[in-house]
This record gives structure tokens, sequence and C-alpha cells, in this order.
């Protein structure tokens, strides 16, 4: 069983600009942490950018620093209370959902993932999007696009299909 999750609404564990597909059966621990909502598929959405390149860098910024502060408001270190407490977390909200869909920028050819974790700009062309296709996953279908190889490639490198070891040590459990 999947379930859709994460949206700003989840204020308990969702501080990111992207959706979660996770399986409630299970839930990520370690010594330090309990993740309740488990295993999760993270899903990036893709956002029109600038074709100019110091105007993409500059607007790139902005949506880092408001998502650093959404970031920021979820926890309750000395430096994020400082960086982000000013304001509510629906203010920041309200703040990057603003500036991430401004009109000027629709009709550029370029998309990119603002919210992976790799702070590398990944830039995309529209139409690697344009014709899609059913994809199963975990025995649901999905609509996709046709040419996901390409973009993995692109965002991720060849080896996208290898898996990385995670830089926390967490334990899968069922629940």
């Amino acid at each position: 069983m999947l379930q859709f999750c994460h949206n700003h609404e989840d204020k308990e564990v969702f501080f990111n600009g992207y959706l979660k597909i996770n399986d409630p059966t299970t839930y990520i621990a370690n010594h330090q942490n309990v993740i309740k909502y488990g295993v999760a598929l993270d899903i990036f959405p893709l956002d029109s950018v600038p074709e100019e390149k110091e105007e993409r860098h500059k607007y790139n910024h902005t949506i880092r620093q408001l998502n650093n502060r959404l970031y920021h408001r979820h926890k309750k270190d000395p430096l994020s209370i400082v960086k982000s407490y000013t304001h509510s977390t629906d203010y920041w909200w309200k703040r990057l959902d603003d500036a991430l869909h401004q009109k000027k920028y629709e009709d550029s050819p370029l998309v990119t993932q603002f919210f992976c974790a790799d702070e590398d700009e990944v830039l995309l062309r529209k139409d690697l999007f344009d014709e899609l296709i059913d994809i199963s996953f975990c025995g649901y279908k999905f609509l996709g696009f046709k040419e996901y190889h390409k973009y993995l490639v692109e965002s991720y490198g060849e080896n996208y299909m290898t898996p990385k070891q995670w830089a926390q040590n967490f334990t899968i459990y069922r629940k």
C-alpha cells in the first residue's frame, strides 16, 4: 500500500518543497531519530527558470533562500531560531509559493528541480517531458514522461540505478 503525503499542511514532518509517496507499513530509525512515515519516494517538481544565466542564478538563489527558511523554521537549534523564527511557517510557504509561480518564466524552454538534495543546477529542456506514457510502480500505474532515462542520466549520471549509501545509518522496519 502506498500513500501520498507530506505537503506543507503536514507541519510535523514536511519542510521541503516536494511531495513524497511513502509506504505507511514501514518506519526508519537510527540511534537518534525515528521517522514515522517510513520508506518514501521523493517527487521533485520541475519549475520554469529564466533562460539568461545571470537572471537564473539570482532566481535560483531566491528560491533556495526561501526553502532554507522553511527548513530552519522546522528546526529548534539557535541558528534556526535566529534565521527563521521572525515569521511563521505559513509566511515562508506563501513567499516560496509566490516566488515559484511567477508568470514571467512560464515561456522559458528550461526547467530545473530546486528541491533535490544536490545543490548543483540541473537544467532540462521542457520538451523532454512532452510525450507521456504509462509507468508501473509497486503495482500502481502512473502517467510519466517517455524520456525518463534521459532525464535520470542528466539529473543523476549514468549510474543512476546503482544504489548509494545513505549518509546516515538508518534501519528500515516493518510495522
